[in-house]
């Protein structure tokens, strides 16, 4: 039921009512005549104070009270001030059985009311014990309300909250134009605006703690959510009118069984496990997993926030999984983490969606690998074009109205995804959601992000993904976990002060006290967009956790190349995922913990004042006195080694860090996965490798490189080296880099010769400018992951540019593509006096690419193909523990 928000001549609200807290006028931009607030409370006592707030409101402008009474027990208005009650009048109404004489009677009081006249009501869900039925409720509410707005006067309705089923709460809240949730947290009222009709505000939708005549708004999502957690949410209201389903009735069952008064343990173990396959896991691996360490109460809980019938996917299931064993085995580090209030979308939505929008038939052709690609774009448009069922859609305004104007991410979780043998990492879509502005509008954006997950089954990259790994004929179906961003409001920007990944084996071994089985963080200030995904232009913070405040490359000078400088956030304002400048983000956010992430940098301060320069304060983003005021690095390796012990194999995590103003920290895992890593063991030598290559005679060293080596050790022979040549590629435009990047492509999809006829691998070794697989031609070769599949060794040149350093991407969805297709990383750092590269070799050497590729030969200059031959057969032999690569040559004689 809806009306003018605002006086169209001077596009100001209309004040001709008040609540009586002008901190609340202001949140809803407003009362407007006729505006019907329903307030839903835990009790009746919670309501007297609103009651008084609005009879307060009522005699600052001289305006009647009159309160309609039914209820024999409690009176909001007893015991007040006289002068404050002097324009309030008590009617008394007996509702009997007679819906019909107690509702004409009322109407009856509203419509012979002065102008401008406030009616507060008497608890509504009474009414359902006079009339011993739901539907006089909803009856009363919807023929009262409109009629208040019609005669334009202020109506005040409290109602029980979780006490009523969709079919009842969602008329009056579709009815009314202002729908208030209101409960006590932590000794605290808090207040939830649901829906403000014809207006809106920036923080209209933030939950807001009730401080007698000021609203504080909670903007961090520790805060927000705890309080949620805490304040008696019973789940999705529209969960309650969903059509019931076999599925559904099995977890009402167990609802049902948890209510009762006496348990038998046995039995709830039992219903536990009839339970999980039906939503969690097939996997028996993973089922046992669950048996230990869910409950049934666990499981009816994501039942509660799950919408739609079916399985909610790998990425939901590992990330609830993660959190019940920290909770178990380590309980002193469970009182760090941030309550989650995550939201599932079962698979059956997607499949039911796919069926309705004629995407099913495509979906078929994608199980076989002759019509793999078939469609494909067809299915993408289709599914970005579809429609969900209204059912849907109600439920994805319910849970929206749930999160408020807190930023929220949309996330794939398919069936097969974060599964022990497939990570899909980065293979399907993830999209952040400001969700900001009307309920319309952030509808709307939230089902064109589902959407836009969906469409992501069917991409290119994805669906070959799947035939490498022999997944095609596999049951492949899209389930979504709904997040809440970990993080802290600053204005119009939105950020969690840390995120990152965590791995339980460290691979990367730059100072000999590392212990790799401590595990490892690849660390960020801001959205963990800059720890997951390659960011061409900045560097993320590598934490050894046996030694946290070790800097990466192994000294203070390197540490302060080697440092986050951009900061990823989300612009509320203008809905989007921006980059700040970590020294910009700190000007503009005052309250920004900037000394317990970074620090001053000392040296170019002294540079500054020794010039009379006066600049910035040069900060480093190094977390180094976050790690030594506190426990985090022995909790974090305290937590992966947990998990890898339940898993029974490595792990790795996603993570956020909030800092709260009292020096305390909450972490929030989001994202658990088994990280499929060849530990390194001892070295041995290949049988392909001569005796007299390995004691290093008749070498021709061609890369040799120090300080930066990801992968398994190996000694092996090398088929082909492609080597980009970097003075000539820097000289191309943008366009000719992506050419010779899809001519890299090329290359690696052609068979090179066989060193030895009884040769049972093939190896090819990338060697190159900046960083290969870079979004940023400017900065290094763009090839794609299907460029690589191929790839034994890829090797990063520091010598793109003056200033350019390979980048360490532990973690990241590049990185995850090195380690399922067992390639080793090299960096090269020109710098350090013990690496050397034989660029005459390089450059010199016959090169193949004419021979191979005829029409290509434009590029002779740019790309060179070498070959191992007879005379000069070549080898690559790298030592993670010793965190060393040589390349090298073996002259016959």
């Amino acid at each position: 039921m809806k009306h003018n928000a605002t006086d169209v001549s001077t596009n100001n609200p209309i004040t001709e009512f008040s609540t009586g807290l002008p901190a609340l006028d202001k949140l809803i931009g407003g009362v407007l005549p006729g505006d019907n607030f329903v307030w839903h409370v835990d009790s009746y006592d919670t309501f007297f104070p609103v009651a008084r707030m609005f009879t307060k409101g009522a005699y600052a402008l001289d305006h009647n009270v009159v309160f309609f009474r039914w209820n024999d027990t409690k009176n909001p208005f007893r015991q007040w001030d006289t002068d404050l009650t002097r324009n309030v009048f008590e009617y008394r109404l007996h509702p009997k059985n007679d819906f019909e004489r107690f509702i004409t009677e009322m109407h009856t009081v509203i419509e012979d009311a002065a102008p401008h006249t406030v009616f507060i009501f008497d608890l509504l869900s009474d009414l359902t014990n006079h009339f011993r039925a739901e539907q006089s409720l909803e009856n009363f509410f919807v023929l009262t309300c409109p009629f208040i707005l019609q005669m334009k006067h202020l109506g005040v309705f409290p109602i029980l909250r979780n006490r009523h089923p969709f079919s009842t709460a969602h008329p009056i809240q579709e009815t009314t134009q202002i729908d208030i949730d209101l409960f006590h947290y932590n000794q605290a009222k808090h207040l939830h605006l649901r829906k403000a009709d014809g207006r809106h505000t920036d923080l209209m939708y933030t939950m807001h703690r009730w401080e007698e005549d000021r609203l504080v708004p909670l903007l961090n999502s520790v805060d927000a959510v705890t309080a949620l957690h805490d304040g008696g949410w019973e789940g999705l209201q529209s969960a309650s009118y969903r059509m019931i389903i076999q599925w559904d009735r099995e977890f009402m069952n167990g609802a049902e069984y948890l209510a009762q008064p006496q348990i038998d343990a046995a039995e709830k173990q039992k219903q536990l496990t009839r339970l999980l396959p039906m939503i969690i896991t097939r996997d028996p691996r993973m089922l046992r997993l669950y048996e230990r360490y869910f409950t049934l109460e666990d499981i009816i809980y994501v039942w509660k926030r799950t919408i739609g019938s079916g399985m909610i996917g790998g990425k939901s299931a590992g990330m609830l999984l993660s959190r019940a064993i920290v909770k178990k085995e380590i309980p002193e580090a469970s009182q760090y983490l941030e309550p989650h209030d995550s939201f599932f979308i079962a698979s059956d939505v997607y499949y039911d969606f796919l069926v309705k929008n004629n995407c099913w038939r495509i979906r078929k052709k994608q199980q076989c690998r002759e019509t793999l690609l078939e469609d494909a774009a067809v299915g993408r448009k289709r599914i970005l074009n579809g429609n969900f069922s209204a059912e849907i859609m109600q439920r994805f305004a319910d849970m929206l109205r749930y999160f408020g104007q807190e930023p929220i991410i949309v996330r794939s979780s398919s069936l097969q995804e974060d599964a022990y043998q497939n990570a899909f990492a980065g293979k399907y879509e993830s999209v952040f959601c400001s969700n900001q502005g009307t309920p319309q509008t952030r509808l709307d954006a939230f089902t064109n992000a589902v959407r836009t997950v969906y469409a992501s089954t069917m991409s290119n990259e994805a669906l070959r993904y799947r035939e490498k790994r022999n997944l095609l004929g596999q049951d492949e179906q899209m389930a979504i976990l709904v997040q809440r961003v970990s993080g802290t409001r600053c204005r119009n920007t939105f950020y969690p002060h840390m995120a990152g990944v965590g791995l339980s084996y460290n691979p990367y071994i730059w100072n000999p006290k590392i212990k790799p089985e401590a595990g490892v963080l690849r660390l960020v200030v801001g959205l963990g967009t800059r720890a997951v995904d390659r960011h061409d232009d900045d560097h993320a913070r590598v934490v050894a956790l046996n030694m946290p405040e070790l800097p990466p490359l192994g000294d203070s000078e390197s540490g302060r190349s080697y440092t986050q400088c951009k900061v990823d956030i989300i612009n509320l304002k203008e809905n989007k995922i921006q980059s700040r400048y970590f020294v910009d983000l700190i000007e503009q956010c005052k309250n920004f913990p900037s000394n317990r992430l970074a620090a001053v940098d000392t040296i170019v301060q002294k540079r500054q004042q020794e010039t009379g320069h006066r600049g910035r304060v040069p900060w480093v983003v190094d977390f180094t006195q976050l790690f030594r005021n506190t426990d985090l690095a022995s909790s974090f390796q305290k937590i992966l080694v947990a998990l890898k012990k339940t898993y029974e194999t490595e792990v790795e995590i996603e993570f956020t860090v909030t800092l709260l103003p009292d020096d305390s920290v909450r972490l929030n895992i989001v994202q658990c996965r088994p990280f499929q890593i060849e530990l390194d063991g001892e070295l041995a030598t290949s049988s392909q490798i001569p005796a007299h290559a390995v004691l290093k005679t008749k070498q021709t060293t061609i890369l040799h490189a120090n300080g930066a080596i990801l992968g398994k050790s190996r000694r092996h022979h090398v088929n082909r080296i492609i080597f980009v040549v970097p003075a000539a590629y820097s000289m191309l435009s943008e366009q000719d880099k992506y050419i010779v990047a899809r001519l890299i492509g090329k290359l690696t999809r052609l068979t090179p010769p066989k060193v030895n006829d009884d040769d049972e691998h093939v190896n090819v070794v990338l060697v190159g400018p900046g960083r290969w697989g870079t979004r940023m031609p400017s900065l290094g070769v763009p090839i794609t992951s299907s460029d690589i599949s191929n790839v034994s060794a890829m090797c990063e040149l520091d010598i793109m540019h003056e200033g350019l350093i390979p980048d360490l991407s532990l973690g990241t969805h590049f990185f995850h593509e090195l380690v399922e297709s067992n390639i080793l990383y090299i960096g090269y750092f020109s710098a350090r006096p013990d690496n050397s590269l034989h660029m005459q070799f390089l450059t010199q050497t016959h090169n193949r690419l004419e021979e191979l590729l005829p029409e290509e030969n434009r590029w002779e200059n740019v790309v060179r193909v070498i070959d191992s031959t007879a005379t000069i057969p070549l080898y690559l032999s790298a030592d993670l523990q010793q965190q060393s690569a040589k390349l090298f040559g073996i002259e016959q004689t």
